[in-house]
């Protein structure tokens, strides 16, 4: 007799390393060819869940957890590594600096943030679509098998050896599609409008390709909040569907003894061959063979039946997973749609109770006694109705919530505090085009031009007034230093006072009253340098902008508070230019 196999965790994890490695390669690999990438999820889960199941030499519970991990993982390096290749391409710089870059370029909007968060979110939904179908197959094949006695006389329950010669095969097989219908219209049709909700805001953050990351953090992470919502709602239907859909089963009786037989396994075998069809199109079902082929179908269940019950089949042989032998069933649970029973599974190291999900889609089938055979097709299941969208709201509100947290806005609402004012001991005023400003007297004027030096920081301000303006040439003013910058080997980023409104100005109330438009960019460098540029539109049509360069970048604060209290100190009289006391 074979031993039975063990897990070897450790090769699996390695597998699992070495077959999402695949699907990486086969994410970037159609992404730089211009296909649609997404479909790599597929093969990302694929690979995944195989390797480990090859290295490791069987699948668990701890090997799907271990593979699924290695996938989402995997599916975001090879989501990034993709797009870094892309920036790597037109930037003509390595793949590494590419890729050690993507957080930065994200964030200063170089790269579209809804089509890279959007690429991944499809990656994950096509990755689900691998994971599913693999995982339900690995563990079919990981299930241990029933052993049945060998001398037919060991149990008081099993027939004689005579009453198996003259018992008949009765065959209970699979119903039909028809009657699963309103089943699977009542899970599925809910999913459409989660997915049609999560496309609309995926396409309405991608038409934000203007915004800075930050500020699309909370509609990034209530896309990813709603796609979770829609896999486990996804997870969830098939998980109720799986029992209902088993097209290839039919459950047999033969001496009073329950069996559960894949048709489609059965007949790959050869001395146990019915049909010549393959199955490569459509599942082989029972309702598809000739009245010939179940003779000989019928004959072949009943052969091998008879030779499992005569020992000649190993106890761990492929034979005996396809023809499942099922003793003493019990029912356990019954709903309008599934039997829950268990049965003795009898193995080398003793007997325990497996238990086993039957749909009620095999006509005549009583599997359990105290249970009827159904008596017409499935009901829908209306309470499920609501579950995915209820759950697909809750999560893409959690994400949001989260988002609004990590990105700062949570706490802010609308805009962010006021920036604090740094108040001078004393003040000269100065007037230019109009427009009375009131200067730190420490300051030095540099040229009698709008150019002020604070000596204890050595902080450069300069001061314009041009009449004339509107909001367009105000925001040119504000990001035309952005260009410049971009352009100097020291350039860091960039950021606005006020990054989470919606419009491009915030109201700022002066002292005596008036209310301009403003925002206030800093530029950072390498070098600790950081340029300060502040513009401020009252209803006149008066630009005034406020260029700070400091130092250090210990004093920001400083160097913003005193711009701040600039703004805020101004006023408009009718005179020209000069200073005064």
């Amino acid at each position: 007799m074979k031993p039975e196999r063990r897990e070897h965790i450790l090769p699996g994890l390695v597998g699992a390393f070495l077959g999402s490695l695949i699907g990486v390669a086969c994410i970037v690999g159609l992404g730089q060819m211009g296909y649609v990438a997404s479909l790599s999820g597929v093969v990302m889960a694929v690979c995944a869940i195989k390797g480990y199941s090859l290295l490791a030499g069987t699948m668990s519970r701890k090997g799907a957890v271990i593979s699924c991990i290695f996938t989402v993982i995997m599916t975001y390096f090879g989501n990034r590594l993709d797009f870094a290749v892309s920036v790597a391409r037109l930037a003509e710089v390595d793949v590494f600096t590419a890729f050690q870059a993507m957080s930065r370029l994200l964030d200063e909007g170089y790269i579209n943030a809804g089509a890279y968060w959007g690429n991944l979110v499809l990656l994950y939904l096509f990755t689900l679509l691998g994971a599913v179908p693999a995982l339900i197959a690995a563990f079919r094949r990981a299930t241990p098998v029933s052993i049945p006695p060998e001398q037919p006389g060991a149990q008081a329950a099993t027939p004689s050896a005579a009453a198996m010669e003259n018992a008949q095969v009765q065959v209970y097989p699979f119903a039909g599609l028809s009657w699963t219908l309103r089943l699977r219209l009542s899970l599925c049709l809910p999913l459409l409008l989660p997915i049609v909700l999560i496309v609309a805001v995926f396409f309405a953050l991608y038409s934000r390709d203007g915004e800075s990351l930050n500020s699309n953090i909370p509609l990034i992470c209530g896309i990813l909040g709603a796609t979770i919502g829609l896999l486990v709602s996804a997870v969830w239907m098939l998980i109720r569907l799986h029992p209902l859909q088993s097209l290839q089963f039919v459950f047999v009786r033969l001496g009073g003894e329950l069996w559960r037989v894949d048709l489609a396994r059965l007949n790959q075998i050869e001395p146990y061959r019915f049909t010549t069809k393959t199955g490569a199109v459509r599942v082989l079902r029972w309702e598809i063979l000739t009245e010939e082929e179940q003779r000989r179908a019928k004959s072949a269940i009943e052969r091998a039946i008879g030779s499992i019950r005569a020992g000649e089949i190993m106890p761990d042989s492929l034979l005996r997973q396809y023809v499942l032998y099922l003793p003493d069933p019990k029912l356990e649970k019954e709903t309008k749609w599934t039997w829950n029973i268990s049965y003795a599974l009898n193995t080398p190291t003793g007997t325990h109770r497996r238990t086993m999900t039957i749909g009620k889609v095999y006509p005549g089938l009583a599997p359990a006694p105290g249970t009827t055979p159904p008596e017409g097709p499935v009901p829908a299941r209306w309470s499920a109705v609501f579950l995915p969208l209820v759950l697909t709201i809750l999560l893409a509100l959690a994400g949001w919530g989260i988002g609004m947290s990590l990105s700062g806005q949570w706490d802010s609402g609308v805009k962010e505090p006021s920036i604090a004012q740094v108040r001078p001991e004393s003040f000269v005023l100065y007037e230019q085009n109009g427009i009375r400003f009131q200067i730190d007297s420490t300051f030095q004027d540099v040229d009698g031009m709008g150019q002020f030096m604070d000596p204890a920081t050595e902080t450069f301000y300069m001061i314009g007034v041009f009449p004339g303006a509107d909001e367009d040439s105000a925001l040119d003013a504000l990001l035309a230093p952005i260009g410049e910058a971009r352009m100097l080997d020291t350039f860091q980023d960039f950021s606005f006072a006020y990054p989470y409104e919606e419009e491009d100005f915030v109201a700022l109330e002066a002292e005596d009253g008036a209310v301009y438009q403003h925002n206030l960019l800093t530029i950072h460098f390498t070098d600790g340098q950081a340029l300060h540029n502040a513009v401020s539109l009252p209803n006149s049509g008066t630009l005034i902008q406020v260029l700070a360069i400091q130092d250090s970048s210990d004093e920001e604060e400083q160097v913003m508070g005193m711009i701040q209290y600039l703004l805020t100190t101004l006023s408009q009289t009718s005179g020209q230019g000069g200073i005064s006391a």
